[in-house]
């Protein structure tokens, strides 16, 4: 009896003995079988990232390559873009509504060709775009620009600061934003800023000889036109006046008169003067004709108080406004000049507008992608040294 327990218990284990040894070959199995697809995915994973850091990390070789029309000896999609950042302050005056601004930018100084004028772009701190305008652009060559005044407009609280980047590359491929600017704001008189200097309507000569105001569509600041003036000197005195039929309502002291100021020539000239009057008195100020340049428009901004204007005596803005009289000032007759003034208005304390130094960023270019279409799979492929298949799929959000 205990001999065939023996040969029972002998046939039970080798029972387990199998069952375990199939179970383990049949893991094993399994196992060396799944090693090598861990091994290829994660090969392929490798290789995917090291693809996407090549394409989306560099701007390739040439950094030019897609304007080559070449194969590329290293492939990048890449495109270095500069940001100015730009920030707005309201000093505690009043709220501001469509309110312009206006910013001297220097886009690129060596003029290395870096700012294609297409590129400019302008966003608050939350990337919502806004409208804006080249003023008087300087080019390097071509499109590229130099410098140039931009002007938009800014919603903004008493007291508020805000902040907006200005964006720009060198892409030739990027359209234009072709916006259509339009200005009406509260804080200002007249409300557009611009409508005095439009026409030649209630502009007259101040001294000189005999020469009538004139418009300017070519040189001007903005709008339609600059109103100007050309003349012989025959009193020391040459300038423009502008007298409307209706005395100008809304103006208080503590606001500011806002113009531009353009002369030709500044040789023989010692200042440019602005005088302003009401119903009882007129204020005079001068500006050194060596703080002007030669055919540049000069940014004429001051506060209506006793301090910053001669002949101040009961001077008050809010009694109605006559006249404004803009001219040049000579040591001797006989010398002809030319003078224009744009944008006259009056305005509520300027909004403070402080740029910042540019900075760098790179993001990918649409040109670039655009010229992968030019290339084939082949090319593609030399180009990365990678004996794989492989797909560039770029989904827009």
């Amino acid at each position: 009896m205990g001999e065939k327990m023996s040969y029972v218990d002998l046939a039970v284990s080798i029972g387990f003995f199998l069952f375990f040894i199939a179970l383990i070959l049949g893991l094993s199995i399994r196992y060396f079988v799944k090693v090598p697809v861990e091994i290829s995915i994660e090969e392929y994973r490798d290789a995917a990232i090291n693809m996407f850091e090549r394409f989306f990390s560099t701007s390739g070789t040439p950094a030019d390559w897609e304007d080559t029309g070449n194969v590329p000896s290293e492939l990048g999609l890449t495109k270095s873009i500069y940001k100015i950042p730009i920030i707005i302050e309201e000093l505690g005056t009043a709220a501001r509504t469509n309110e312009p601004v206006i910013a001297n930018l220097v886009f690129d100084e060596e003029c290395s060709n870096i700012t294609w004028n297409n590129t400019v772009r302008v966003y608050d701190s939350n990337l919502n775009e806004y409208e804006y305008e080249l003023v008087n652009p300087v080019n390097c060559s071509g499109q590229f620009l130099n410098e140039s005044y931009i002007r938009f407009k800014v919603n903004i609280s008493q007291g508020e600061e805000k902040s907006f980047l200005v964006f720009y590359s060198e892409d030739s491929g990027v359209p234009g934003a072709n916006y259509t600017m339009t200005y009406s704001t509260s804080s200002w008189v007249s409300s557009s800023g611009d409508s005095w200097s439009e026409a030649t309507t209630s502009w007259s000569r101040y001294g000189g000889s005999s020469a009538s105001p004139e418009t300017n569509s070519t040189v001007k600041m903005r709008g339609a036109a600059s109103v100007q003036i050309k003349d012989t000197f025959d009193s020391k005195k040459l300038g423009l006046k502008y007298e409307p039929g209706s005395a100008i309502t809304g103006v208080s002291n503590g606001w500011y008169i806002d113009s531009w100021i353009y002369v030709d020539d500044l040789s023989g000239i010692s200042s440019v003067n602005v005088s302003i009057s009401e119903s009882d008195d007129t204020i005079t100020t001068s500006i050194s004709s060596s703080s002007m340049s030669n055919a540049i428009w000069y940014h004429f901004e001051k506060n209506l108080s006793s301090s910053e204007w001669e002949d101040w005596s009961t001077f008050d803005a809010s009694n109605y406004i006559y006249n404004i009289t803009f001219y040049m000032v000579n040591s001797t007759a006989g010398i002809t000049r030319q003078l224009k003034v744009d944008e006259v208005h009056f305005e509520l304390p300027p909004l403070v507008v402080k740029p910042f130094p540019e900075k760098i960023e790179d993001v990918i270019s649409m040109k670039k992608l655009n010229a992968l279409n030019n290339l084939t799979y082949d090319q593609l492929r030399d180009v990365t040294g990678e004996d794989y298949k492989f797909r560039i799929e770029i989904v827009e959000s």
